[in-house]
């Protein structure tokens, strides 16, 4: 498995990480607890060291919880990441408040939850409106001092918020959507990223499942399942994923590797990418992908994949 350094931080992360996001059961249907920690042991046993988490991960910090029962009897071989500045209400709303006291408070509580004594990155989960920026990168930078975290950064920001972060706490690593089918939505932020040395981790790299060529036109979503309600997953954007997919299947084949193990190869051989964060609540979802740590792509097959997406085309995000 292929590793990165994070500035700030001891430990070198897996280019591959797990989004624990799924295994919080708020979006995802039917999941198990138990099922869930075996998620975790499996991705630790396939070489996954990089675990993403959330505060609000989770309406009781579900997250947080399961990832601490399964990383504490193995911490210092993994990377944690952490996040805070959103959480939700009495009444299940999920609210932004990224105002210092809250940011400190979400922390100390993740890493209560987690049995943890600190993160290896912590990052703002979102851009508070109502927050001035270099407040919550202040806050952040009191965090990183105070031994809570080694490295900082921030999540899901434009250009302009994350220059003023930047004018406060230089940040480590910044967090963003990004898959082959939606690249353009975060290019600027990824290029400054890549110009200032700063490590870029992506989620959606599957676009919740979509791009592992398995879900089929047909497929029938049980109900509370939150995908259908994305555009990607209807009309004409689905039918030219489909298409899309349908020549990745014939790449695939040639390698002998599953269409998601050649998107998340494909996704980690963009060079403003520095860590893919892949969902999973089943254990042989996690393996299969960490899988892709062994996949090498030559120049060839990329020009490949780029003819298919000119013939897709990019969409935004929404």
């Amino acid at each position: 498995m292929q590793t990165v350094e994070i500035p700030g931080a001891a430990f070198r992360p897996s280019r591959i990480g797990l989004g624990l996001w799924p295994i919080a059961g708020v979006t995802t249907i039917g999941v198990e607890e138990s099922r869930a920690r075996q998620t975790i042991a499996a991705a630790i046993d396939a070489g996954i060291t990089c675990f993403d988490t959330a505060f609000s991960y989770g309406l009781d910090g579900r997250s947080d919880r399961l990832l601490g029962d399964v990383a504490r009897h193995c911490r210092d071989q993994l990377f944690i990441v952490g996040k805070a500045g959103t959480h939700y209400d009495a009444e299940g709303q999920r609210r932004i408040d990224a105002s210092p006291e809250r940011l400190k408070r979400e922390t100390a509580e993740s890493l209560r939850r987690s049995r943890l004594d600190r993160f290896d990155l912590l990052l703002l989960h979102q851009p508070d409106p109502q927050v001035p920026m270099e407040r919550s990168a202040e806050a952040l930078a009191d965090l990183q001092r105070e031994g809570l975290t080694q490295a900082i950064g921030l999540c899901n920001a434009d250009l302009i918020q994350l220059e003023a972060f930047a004018s406060v706490a230089i940040p480590s690593a910044v967090q963003l959507p990004f898959n082959l089918i939606q690249r353009q939505a975060t290019a600027a932020v990824r290029q400054w990223c890549q110009d200032h040395d700063v490590r870029t981790l992506v989620y959606w790299v599957l676009m919740k499942g979509l791009l592992a060529g398995k879900i089929g036109p047909d497929h029938r979503f049980l109900e509370g399942d939150s995908r259908p309600k994305y555009s990607q997953f209807r009309g004409e954007s689905r039918q030219r994923t489909d298409a899309f997919l349908a020549g990745l299947q014939q790449i695939a084949a040639r390698f002998e590797i599953t269409v998601a193990q050649l998107v998340v190869a494909a996704t980690l051989a963009q060079p403003t990418i520095d860590i893919a964060l892949v969902g999973a609540h089943r254990p042989e979802q996690i393996v299969e992908t960490a899988a892709t740590g062994s996949v090498q792509l030559d120049p060839q097959t990329l020009e490949e994949i780029e003819a298919l997406l000119s013939m897709r085309g990019d969409e935004p995000f929404g």
